[in-house]
């Protein structure tokens, strides 16, 4: 039986875009029916802003007429305090979302990912033992399709609220590092704590201008990890 997502949130941080947002949406809703999207926009970026507020009363509107008020499904909007500047605030998003929500699965996505039917069964088949983080492949990027990265992942509360960096709780992404860094000490610190698996049937391709997330069930065997345990983690 597929999951409907109805334990996950799918967290996908906004900077200036919003052509992709009812895209996602919608892509995220097939996949998984059930699971909260969590669209996280800076107080000062006025276009995602409103694009995600105005996607909010739609989607309300919708509810009142078809009678479905469940809890399941919902979009919700998280705003954060910008910093300005060029640099994007990625890791401050992701970590705001999780934090939003008390769903026991939350995945770092973006406005570009495309998920396909199927794939969180096969990231949740993965969530066994120890593991709290499992990547994904991306095609164009050589460290995610041999195992050794991965740019968007599953993560487990659990495994965020113990301390998903080396060095501090609550947080799925040090807010230290820039947008291309924080999924590094993500991915390396859970290799280090044996608590990483890598899906390597789950992968993004770049299709006419945006990427597609693609899981399916695989008969290949995660990509075992080495090293010490920096933190005595337990899960489920």
């Amino acid at each position: 039986m597929t999951l409907d997502g109805s334990d996950l949130a799918f967290v996908i941080p906004l900077w200036r875009r919003t052509t992709n947002i009812e895209r996602v949406t919608d892509a995220i809703r097939l996949s998984t029916p059930a699971a909260t999207i969590v669209f996280v926009v800076s107080d000062l970026d006025g276009g995602p802003m409103c694009a995600v507020a105005e996607l909010c009363a739609h989607d309300m509107m919708e509810r009142m007429e078809t009678g479905e008020h469940g809890h399941a499904g919902w979009i919700y909007p998280v705003v954060i305090p910008g910093e300005g500047g060029e640099r994007g605030d990625y890791a401050r998003k992701i970590n705001a979302g999780y934090r939003a929500t008390d769903a026991p699965y939350i995945f770092t996505g973006a406005d570009d990912i495309i998920p396909h039917y199927g794939w969180y069964d096969a990231a949740r088949a993965l969530m066994v033992d120890r593991v709290g983080v499992v990547g994904t492949v991306d095609q164009n990027n050589g460290r995610t399709t041999n195992g050794t990265h991965s740019t968007h992942s599953l993560v487990a509360r659990w495994y965020a609220d113990e301390g998903a960096c080396a060095d501090q709780t609550n947080v799925i992404y040090h807010e230290g590092y820039w947008h291309e860094y924080c999924d590094d000490e993500l991915v390396r610190t859970a290799m280090q704590r044996n608590a990483y698996a890598h899906a390597f049937d789950a992968t993004q391709d770049l299709k006419a201008g945006h990427i597609a997330l693609t899981l399916v069930p695989s008969t290949r065997k995660p990509r075992p990890t080495t090293g010490p345990s920096t933190a005595p983690l337990g899960g489920e």
